[in-house]
C-alpha cells in the first residue's frame, strides 16, 4: 500500500505554565506525537 500524506498538515502545541518547573519529554516523529508529564 501507499501512503498520499499525513493525515494532519499541522500539529498545534501550546504550553502554558502558571507555577513551578517542569520537565516534559517530548518525542515527535513523522507520524506523531506524545508526552508523559510524570506522576
Amino acid at each position: 500500500f501507499t501512503l498520499a500524506g499525513g493525515f494532519f498538515h499541522e500539529i498545534a502545541l501550546v504550553v502554558r505554565l502558571e507555577s513551578g518547573h517542569y520537565h516534559v519529554p517530548l518525542l515527535l516523529s513523522p507520524f506523531g506525537a506524545t508526552t508523559y508529564r510524570g506522576s
